[in-house]
């Protein structure tokens, strides 16, 4: 681990909050209003993976810059109109607006809480500065600093990202310990001399794929961000 970290930049989605749960409920809520007979929870899932190729599109080049409300309202649509239902644009929008709406782990509160009284906290997530804005308040995310993709135009793990990142932050990568669930990002993040902390989310994926473990690699791994506050001194 980074030997004296100040600042501290986080993934949000599936390592702060349950992007799962709260994509089934939003689902479930709008299908039962609407009359909808869809799998609300495997729809979750879909969507979460529709969502990914499509930022990689982005980062590819095969597509203009494109935020995630855009990118989230496109998959959903799609990914209902394959299921048989037609989703008016109302429902749309109240179905990606749950993107802002998803609640933390049972530790992320107590443990960002805890590393916030020694080190700077920082998101540094592919959302877009006002959705992580909602969702900080929504779960009582105790950010100090809020760095989205709309900052870069740009989508981890672009090199882009880090570096921005870092300049924002004012902040030596020695100084910068990068806590994520993916493994990916924490690998990029290490190719720009930040240090690497990795927290277990076996329920990420609402248990329908094997989490993911800590690459050996990575130079720390957890099971939760309280046991990370407390390997931190905090």
């Amino acid at each position: 681990m980074t030997a004296s970290p100040t600042t501290l930049t986080f993934d949000v989605f599936g390592t702060l909050v349950d992007w799962y749960g709260g994509l089934s409920r939003g689902l479930s809520e709008v299908a039962r209003r609407r009359g909808w007979a869809i799998d609300a929870p495997a729809l979750a899932v879909e969507w979460r993976r529709a969502f990914f190729s499509g930022i990689a599109t982005v980062r590819d080049g095969k597509r203009a810059w494109t935020d995630v409300d855009t990118l989230n309202g496109e998959a959903v649509t799609r990914l209902l109109t394959a299921a048989g239902v037609e989703p008016e644009a109302e429902d749309v929008a109240v179905l990606v607006s749950a993107w802002r709406r998803l609640d933390p782990w049972p530790d992320t509160v107590e443990g960002m809480t805890r590393l916030g009284e020694k080190f700077t906290l920082s998101a540094l997530s592919n959302g877009t500065v006002a959705q992580l804005t909602d969702l900080a308040r929504h779960g009582g995310l105790p950010f100090h600093r809020i760095i989205g993709s709309d900052l870069f135009r740009a989508y981890k793990p672009a090199p882009q990202f880090y570096a921005g990142a870092l300049d924002l932050l004012g902040s030596g990568p020695d100084s910068t310990l990068m806590v994520a669930s993916h493994n990916y990002d924490l690998l990029a993040a290490a190719d720009h001399g930040m240090g690497t902390a990795f927290v277990r989310r076996p329920l990420e994926w609402g248990g329908r794929q094997t989490a993911e473990e800590a690459d050996p690699k990575v130079e720390t791994a957890t099971e939760s961000l309280v046991e990370l506050a407390a390997r931190l001194g905090c």
